[in-house]
This record gives structure tokens, C-alpha cells and sequence, in this order.
């Protein structure tokens, strides 16, 4: 079985180390590592070369056994790594994704002819998901494209293998841009609570006040930054109108004729930025960073057009969101809305099954209050198809988040005709006469999987209910064999034939399963013979955002095919490696089997305008001697004011279940 992937933070806790922004000791790593178990010494010995990398990367320090090089490829045919600078594998997998578009990628490297005037008459009708534009929220999303141009370019001239990116650029990608707001601040204690009191160094006395003494004027208190703030905030201890006495003096001071204050409460320790963006990395996924992303650059950059609800047209519209039409079909006449979304978002369904069966289900046949039959249909699909995988679903009897691991089979070549509204060969109403058909069968389906569910759920971890019963059948003769006996130390047992009854039941019920599978199998089969010659619309499988992990987090990664070049790459943070074609395809078989969380196809006929894996250009003259190279500011960057985003609301939660 393949052992779980290790991420950067995992490899610096198995050391103890708890400042990753600081240079170790290799020779104190070597002794713990020569020391450790002998069953923990591979593990050590991958954290250690992980730790390696990163101290080389980052700090120029390396052990004697530093490797420069991360792969032999020539600099200009292999795509960079990107360092994980905290949690943020995710983020690197959608840097990775948004810098194969070659459409995005060139806008944003040459971005300063396309940026949004911030003036108010110039936001006056700008509106992007829904929301209208301020000027605070155009100068982050400005800021935030700088970052990303500045990043992009590293990406193509790094005369390296791997580049690290900026903390500005992660802190602002996990930013909401909609409805900024403040930090939650410490409790205060009102001015009537503590004017009879007073104050010590800006704090209120929670306790009797004692009689006045001299005291050395203190600092003005520093208030750190809220969401992006570092802690700079010097808390050591300070010295308060202490003088010597006079040490022959044997006369003892007066005791107190009060109790003495209660001292205030310290404030509240406050977060590096770094550490800001680990613990909002652990909350979020790569599906959310990405959508903010989107309109962060829309924020930043001039519309070409509006479509309905004065909503901005540009670049990110054009390439990435579908138009999909919801039907109600109401009587006399069908009522319908449209919205534009940036992905489709399905559900594995607890069991093995490929991807069009979950978009079947997402674009199937459901009823409304009062019976009323609704569905959707694509009235005019994405040049980039993102499909989004709800992993993670709220169990409502266990009363908590459980992680979907069922493999979804992804078919190289996807046709979307049958999520259309119309093609070219086949008339709106001839494609909804197919479609009813298929929900025809979508409603045996339906019933199949609900039978199925009863059996397979139980209380038990990992067995359905016939290996259940048939445990319990085996429990029941191993308590008849060693207490039902006559002559020895005998129990009331269970009559011999309910162990029977229950093996025969079980084996019943793991039949029934059985077909019921089938039957699921042989139903979907039927559905895709209903649109075997619809295929005018077909999409090239592009991207995999990749999972290992559970409901606590875990790692992520991106495959990334190669149209030009026709391979799959792996990009896992700092490494890029050629993967083949099963790795991205097929079952994973290990403990914690890794789980497709998003993918991306792209129109067949536009793959190669569309895509571009490789783009780089290595300056030679930026080596600096080690093998990689840190983020810096582009030299022909305009002078920017500092962007109010430091109250900016982080973007909380996981994909979550309904």
C-alpha cells in the first residue's frame, strides 16, 4: 500500500521544529534522525531531505547532502515547483491550473492596459458576482494581480527549478473581496466600569484601586494588524517606577490598608501573517480559492461588455462560466431563470461510478414543493469546464462531516451535448424527448441506490448490514462452542438455529446487494446508449485536483496533461514529475486512497489556444548559486500604495454538504 503524502509541516513537526522561518541544525537533525526508531527512520529520513529542500530554497542552508537540482530535465522543457509556505498546497495547485490557460496567463503578465479606473464614476455600474464594485475592493484586487504578474513571471524566467510564492500573494488569494470586515477585537470593559478605577498602561483595573504612585511614562500600546498582521509586539516585562532603596535601613515598610489591584488582563497573543495563512489555509479547498481568485482578477480589470443584471463580461466570463438555464415547469406555462456559473458541482454518491453519472444527477429530473418538476440544462457551456467533487458530506444521524472516497472514473474525452439545451443536429425538443427518457430510468436508478443504502449503512465501521448479521451469526456459535456444553461452566445461550437463520439471511441480503449493483451498472449502461450518437460537443480532460486526507484536512496535488508535449505531469508543491496515464485514471489502492476533488476539461477544438503546460524563458542571470529562487518585487512594477486588506474577511469553511 503507498504511504500518505507528507507535507512540509508534517516533516518539520517530526523534528520538533516549530519555527519553519528560521535556519535548523542540520547536525542536531542528523543525530535525532540516526536516533529515532528503526521503524520511524524512513519516515524521518523523508522528512529530513524535505527539510533540506526547503532550507536550501528559502535560507541558502544546506547540509553536505543538499542536491541544486530537483529533476534533470533542461530548465526551458519542465514546468517550476512551487514551495509550500504554510498548508498551502491547494493554493499552489491553482497557481499551477491558472498558469497553463495561456489567455489568463498572458493578461495577467500584461495586465497594465487592462486595469479597472478606480474612480467612482468609472464603478458606477460595475458589478461582479452579483455585487457592486468599491474602490477598496478594486485596489486589493489590483494588488492582488501585481502579485500574481510578478509571481507569473518568476514562474517563466526562474533560472531554477522551483519558486516560492510571495506571502502577499497567498494572503490576498484567501481573501473574500465582497464584504470586508473588521477582525473580531478583545473584550472591552465600558468607560462606567472603569472611570472609578482608572488605568494602567491603557488597560482598565479590574480591582480596588490602590494609592497613586509615580510610574515610568509607558509606550503608546501597538495595535496589530487583524487578519494580515505580523506580530512585532514586544512582550517582555517592564519595569515600573522600581528605585533601590537604602540597604541599611532595617525599618520595614508599612503594610497595605487595601488589597492590592487586580492587574489587567493581558491582550490577546496575535498571529504572524504566515501563521494567518496556515490556519486559513486548513479551512478551505482549492474549488473556493479558486473562485476568489476569479473575482479578485474580474474586480481588478476593465469589463468588455455586461450581460443580464449588469454583471461585468471579461476574460474570466468568457473562458471559465457556463450560462445554465433552470426550468420549472409550471402549469400552464414553464417558468425559467438563468445564472452563470464558474463550475458544476457534483457528488460522488457513495459508490464507484464515472463522471457522467454524477452530472446526470446534478442535471436530472427533481421536484419543488407542490410536485413540481424542475431541471437544468446548459444554454451555452464554458471553454473550460471546471466539475467540482463534494468530498465531504454532513452525516445528519452521526451529526457530523464524512468523507465521500468513492472513485469517480473520468473519461478522457467528455461529451457535454446531453447537459445542452440544443445542438446543431438535434432540436431543443428532440434533446428534452431524450432526456426524458433518461429520467425515466433515473427514477429506477434512484430507487435501486435507496435500497442499496439501507444495506450497506450500519453502525458498524466499514461492514454493510449482510457482513454484519453474518458476524453476528459467527459470535452465536463461538458462544454455543464455549459456554452452551453440557458438564462445564455453561451461560443461557441463544437456540443453535438463530445463528443459522441469520448466516442464511445474510447470505440473502449480500445477493440481493449484489444485483442491486448490477442492476445500478446494467441502468447506466442503458442511459449512455440514449446519447451514444451525441457528440458534437466534446471536451478534453485538462486537470485533476487531487486529495488525500479526511475531514481534518489533509494534502492536495494537480495533474496536469500536457497537450502540446502529450504527457500528465504530477505537480506536487516544490516537485513536478511525468506521471502516466493510470495515476490519473484509475483506483488508487492504499489505506487512505487518494480522491479526485475537482477536474477540468477543455473545448477539443481550442486545447491548443487554450493551453500551454511549458512557458519558460530561464534568466541566467538571476542565479544566485542555489537551486531555487525566492519571490522578490518585479523591477518594472509601478510604485502602490499599501492595499487596505488587512480587515478583508478570510474565507471560512470546507466544501460543505446539504
Amino acid at each position: 500500500m503507498a504511504a500518505p503524502e507528507m507535507d512540509i509541516g508534517e516533516a518539520y513537526a517530526l523534528f520538533s521544529i516549530s519555527d519553519r522561518t528560521a535556519k535548523v541544525d542540520f547536525d542536531v537533525m542528523e543525530t535525532a534522525k540516526n536516533f529515532a526508531p528503526a521503524d520511524t527512520f524512513e519516515k524521518m529520513q523523508k522528512a529530513y531531505q524535505m527539510i533540506e529542500e526547503d532550507q536550501a530554497a528559502n535560507f541558502n542552508n544546506r547540509s553536505g547532502q543538499s542536491e541544486v537540482r530537483r529533476n534533470s530535465h533542461p530548465l526551458e522543457t519542465w514546468p517550476v515547483g512551487l514551495r509550500n509556505i504554510g498548508n498551502t498546497c491547494y493554493l499552489n495547485s491553482v497557481l499551477q491550473f491558472l498558469f497553463t490557460i495561456k489567455p489568463l496567463r498572458e493578461l495577467v503578465v500584461n495586465c497594465e492596459d487592462k486595469l479597472q479606473d478606480p474612480s467612482p464614476a468609472a464603478l458606477i455600474n460595475k458589478r461582479v458576482g452579483r455585487t457592486a464594485v468599491t474602490a477598496e475592493r478594486v485596489e486589493v484586487a489590483q494588488k492582488f494581480i501585481h502579485e500574481l504578474r510578478t509571481f507569473f513571471q518568476h514562474m517563466i524566467t526562474a533560472p531554477s527549478d522551483t519558486v516560492q510564492p510571495d506571502i502577499d500573494l497567498a494572503a490576498l488569494a484567501l481573501c473574500k473581496t465582497d464584504s470586508p470586515q473588521s477582525a473580531p477585537k478583545s473584550p472591552e470593559v465600558s468607560a462606567a466600569q472603569g472611570k472609578e478605577l482608572g488605568t494602567i498602561e491603557g488597560a482598565p483595573i479590574l480591582g480596588p484601586m490602590p494609592a497613586p504612585m509615580d510610574i515610568v511614562d509607558a509606550a503608546p500600546e501597538d495595535t496589530a494588524d487583524s487578519v494580515m498582521g505580523d506580530d512585532d509586539s514586544d512582550t517582555s516585562t517592564k519595569v515600573i517606577g522600581l528605585t533601590d532603596g537604602d540597604a541599611s535601613s532595617n525599618v520595614p515598610p508599612a503594610p497595605p490598608n487595601r488589597p492590592p489591584p487586580i492587574p489587567p488582563r493581558p491582550a490577546p497573543a496575535t498571529k504572524s501573517k504566515l501563521g494567518n495563512i496556515e490556519e486559513s489555509a486548513r479551512q478551505q479547498d482549492a474549488a473556493e480559492v479558486l473562485s476568489n481568485i476569479f473575482d479578485l482578477i474580474s474586480c481588478a480589470i476593465r469589463g468588455e461588455s455586461v450581460v443580464r443584471e449588469n454583471e461585468q463580461y471579461d476574460i474570466i466570463k468568457q473562458l471559465f462560466f457556463s450560462d445554465v438555464t433552470s426550468v420549472r415547469d409550471t402549469k400552464p406555462k414553464r417558468e425559467e431563470s438563468h445564472e452563470l456559473r464558474d463550475h458544476f458541482l457534483v457528488s460522488p454518491g457513495w459508490r464507484n461510478r464515472n463522471i457522467y453519472a454524477t452530472l446526470d444527477d446534478d442535471f436530472g429530473l427533481s421536484e419543488l414543493e407542490g410536485g413540481i418538476p424542475k431541471y437544468d440544462f446548459v444554454d451555452k457551456p464554458a471553454a473550460i469546464q471546471i466539475i467540482n467533487l463534494r468530498r465531504l458530506q454532513f452525516d445528519r444521524v452521526k451529526g457530523e462531516q464524512v468523507y465521500d472516497r468513492s472513485h469517480i472514473r473520468l473519461e478522457e474525452t467528455l461529451y457535454l451535448d446531453r447537459y445542452l439545451g440544443k445542438t446543431q443536429s438535434v432540436s431543443e425538443g428532440d434533446l428534452l424527448r431524450l432526456r426524458q427518457l433518461q429520467w425515466a430510468k433515473q427514477r429506477r436508478l434512484r430507487e435501486y441506490e435507496s435500497r442499496s443504502k439501507q444495506l450497506k449503512t450500519t453502525d458498524v465501521a466499514d461492514m454493510d448490514l449482510p457482513d454484519t448479521i453474518d458476524e453476528t451469526s459467527a459470535w452465536l456459535r463461538d458462544l454455543e462452542k464455549e459456554y452452551g456444553q453440557e458438564g462445564g461452566d455453561s451461560l443461557p445461550t441463544p437456540p443453535p438455529e438463530l445463528a443459522d437463520a441469520l448466516a442464511t439471511k445474510a447470505a440473502v441480503l449480500k445477493k440481493e446487494l449484489e444485483a442491486m449493483g448490477a442492476e445500478i451498472e446494467q441502468l447506466e449502461a442503458e442511459v449512455d446508449t440514449i446519447f451514444k450518437d451525441a457528440r458534437e460537443h466534446p471536451y478534453r480532460l485538462h486537470a485533476v485536483f487531487t486529495h488525500r486526507g479526511g475531514t481534518k484536512g489533509g494534502h492536495y496535488w494537480i495533474y496536469i496533461y500536457d497537450f502540446q508535449n502529450g504527457k500528465w505531469r504530477k505537480y506536487n508543491d516544490d516537485h513536478v514529475t511525468l506521471a502516466k496515464e493510470s495515476d490519473v485514471l484509475e483506483q488508487e489502492i492504499a489505506a487512505i486512497p487518494a480522491s479526485s476533488t475537482g477536474v477540468v476539461y477543455i473545448r477539443a477544438d481550442k486545447v491548443d489556444e487554450l493551453t500551454q503546460a511549458v512557458k519558460r524563458e530561464p534568466d541566467i542571470t538571476q542565479a544566485n548559486g542555489n537551486g531555487d529562487v525566492e519571490m522578490q518585487d518585479a523591477d518594472d512594477l509601478p510604485a502602490l500604495e499599501a492595499a487596505a486588506y488587512k480587515d478583508v474577511q478570510v474565507i471560512e469553511g470546507v466544501e460543505q454538504g446539504s
